[in-house]
This record gives structure tokens, sequence and C-alpha cells, in this order.
């Protein structure tokens, strides 16, 4: 048990947990589309989750859970200078797969602004301080980064991709709420989280009626065949990490549910 423990904290401290589960969530969206380079997308999230996640660590200088030690110890420059790697990786693939569209560039520019403001201060303040836009943001920029890019940039209707970006929206935003229980010990009150603002149980049910919506969305606009279990599967893992998500549970439980992303990935294969 002490080796598992060991290597799950291992895999969500340096952020190759939510990176690997981006990345299979967006080869899975890239390539149900029959879009081309899914693998290549596939890439670009995960050398820039991993970057982006790094980076904000360091920036932010708050580690996984206040009673976990540090992962890199006194070794500070070590996830510095992969992270800088990893960010050239990711921008060199880009590069190369870039269509390119103005306002398309734009938008990604945009977005990389908000993961460098989301915990660098800018005028004193960081985005993840001001009211209520912690989890939009987090949700967006996930709904972005492994939907509406690479389904845009591959050539595919800006409506329909931007229905499929805000579903996976909604999916993210649920999938977010158990990390604000876990984390109002630590959070600045000011920050307004969910379970800040409506209290742990209205928070769950607000979760629950985003993950209906994502269900059904799906369903409804033909995006996924209704006989597709592991779809099902996937979205129902995720309701019960959310019903039973409270500030007691350990550090691996909220590592799987950054690893169950990858059932929904696997989900858009079939």
């Amino acid at each position: 048990m002490a080796t598992f423990k060991k290597i799950v904290y291992f895999l969500d401290s340096s952020n190759l947990n939510i990176s690997f589960s981006g990345a299979v969530l967006t080869y899975g969206i890239v390539s149900h589309f029959l879009m081309e380079h899914a693998l290549e997308y596939a890439l670009i999230v995960f050398f820039l989750t991993f970057s982006i996640y790094n980076l904000q660590r360091l920036v932010d200088k708050r580690g996984f859970a206040l009673s976990e030690p540090p992962l890199w110890g006194k070794y500070i420059y070590l996830p510095l200078i992969l992270s800088i790697i990893s960010l050239l990786i990711a921008f060199t693939i880009g590069l190369k797969l870039f269509y390119f569209s103005w306002w398309l560039l734009l938008l990604s520019v945009t977005f990389a602004f908000i993961s460098m403001w989301y915990t660098t201060p800018i005028f004193g303040l960081k985005l993840r301080e001001i009211p209520g836009f912690k989890i939009v943001i987090t949700a967006l920029t996930w709904g972005y980064a492994s939907a509406f890019f690479p389904l845009v940039n591959e050539g595919l209707f800006i409506g329909t991709s931007g229905l499929f970006m805000l579903l996976i929206y909604n999916y993210f935003v649920a999938i977010i709420i158990p990390f604000d229980i876990r984390d109002m010990p630590i959070d600045n009150l000011k920050n307004s989280t969910l379970p800040q603002l409506l209290g742990v149980e209205y928070s769950k049910l607000v979760g629950i009626a985003f993950l209906l919506i994502f269900i059904i969305g799906n369903l409804y606009l033909g995006f996924m065949e209704p006989d597709n279990l592991l779809f099902y599967l996937a979205v129902l893992v995720q309701l019960l990490f959310l019903v039973f998500a409270n500030q007691k549970r350990p550090f691996y439980y909220f590592t799987l549910i950054d690893f169950s992303i990858v059932l929904l990935g696997i989900s858009y294969l079939i």
C-alpha cells in the first residue's frame, strides 16, 4: 500500500496523471470526429498540461496537499527545465499543425494568457482569486484545448465545435467540484468557489445537473451513440466520485478522478 501511494503521489504531483488523461481525452475526441492528427493533438495537450500545471505550482508554491511533502524537494530547477522543454515541444507540434487563422490564433493566445494569469499576479491579482472565475476558467480552458482548437483547426464547422466544447465544459465543471470541496480549508474565502457559495451538498447537486446535461447533450446532438455503455460508465464513475467527495478523502481519491477522464476518452473511440 505504501508503494502504491508513493507511485500515485508521484504521478499526481508531477502532473503526469492529468497530462496523460487529457491527452487520451483529446485523442478520443479528434478520432471520434474522424479528423486527422489525433495523436499529434493528444501530444500537444499532454506537453502543454504538464508544462502549465508544473509552472503554475512553481509560481503558486502550493503542493497537491498541505499534508504532503514537495515532490521535487531541493531540485526546484528540474520541473522548471522539464516544463520549458515540454512547452517548446507542444509549440513545435502545434506550429506544424496550425492552419493559420487570425481569430483562432487570438483565442489561443488569450487562453495562454489566462493560464499564466491564473496563478501569476497581474496588478496584484491572480485570476483564480476573482470570485466565481476559478471553475469557469479551468473548465473553459480544458474545453478549448481538448475539443474546440483541434476540431476547428482541422476544419469542423465552428458551430458544431462550439456546441461540443460547451458539453466538455459541463463535464469538467462537474469533476472540478470535488477538488473545490477538498480545497475549502486552503482556498481564500473571497475566491467564492461553488462549495463556498452554495455549500457542499448543493454544489454536488449542481455537478450532477451538469453531468446530466453532458449526457443528454451528447445524445440529443448525435455526438454519442445511445448504446455506448462505456460512455455511461465513464460519466457514472465521475458522478460517484462527486457524490462521495469530502475533505477527508485521501489524496489518491482525487488522483483517480483525474485518471477516470481516460474512460471518457476511450468511449469516444467506440
